[in-house]
């Protein structure tokens, strides 16, 4: 709103993993929906998916990129089984999507394929491929967005905020090394269409 103001563009709040039903009395329905990046911050994004079929008219579509797996979320379940973490367990779990937890890749792929069966969206496009988020970037890139996303930052004190940089410092470290098997990261690429009837 601040920075890309323009007179065609309205911004609007929706939780897309909640009720829609307002936001479509006010809206109606779409002819497109994108969604870049957003859908991995849900643990189960079957509600999502069936808001988006809501958002669509028949016959509209939707193109949905989001990781199934990803290094976040590999370094959020790392500190949920330190002792240090315990008290942040919960919420850090809370956060990761059930897709991160497959590591087969056929499995993922047949897991959200029952997602969009059951939100009604038949995929004309339906790639999973290797997450590339972080390549090219600085370690220290690295580390400033994992302390930006992890969901405990706000909630550590002063104290623990330096124990937690220190973790994420050393599971960065793991995570992103490069001798480390990036093909385990992967990205979701959905183009997918509501039924005309």
């Amino acid at each position: 709103r601040e920075n890309s103001a323009h007179e065609k563009i309205d911004y609007q709040v929706l939780d897309i993993d909640s009720d829609v039903t307002e936001f479509l009395t006010c809206n109606g329905q779409f002819d497109r929906v994108y969604s870049f990046y957003c859908l991995q911050w849900l643990q189960d994004p079957g509600a999502a998916l069936k808001n988006i079929a809501s958002l669509l008219l028949p016959g509209g579509q939707c193109l949905l990129v989001f990781p199934a797996t990803h290094q976040p979320a590999t370094i959020w379940s790392r500190l949920a089984i330190m002792e240090r973490w315990e008290k942040y367990s919960e919420i850090l779990r809370k956060h990761i999507p059930k897709s991160h937890y497959m590591k087969d890749k056929e499995v993922q792929l047949a897991y959200m394929s029952t997602l969009l069966r059951e939100a009604q969206l038949s995929p004309s496009i339906y790639v999973l491929s290797r997450l590339v988020t972080f390549d090219g970037w600085s370690e220290h890139d690295i580390i400033g967005m994992h302390m930006g996303v992890v969901p405990i930052n706000a909630l550590v004190t002063n104290e623990e905020r330096h124990q937690l940089l220190e973790d994420i410092t050393t599971l960065v470290r793991e995570v992103h090394a490069p001798d480390c098997d990036k093909s385990l990261f992967r990205t979701y690429i959905i183009m997918a269409t509501k039924p005309k009837s």
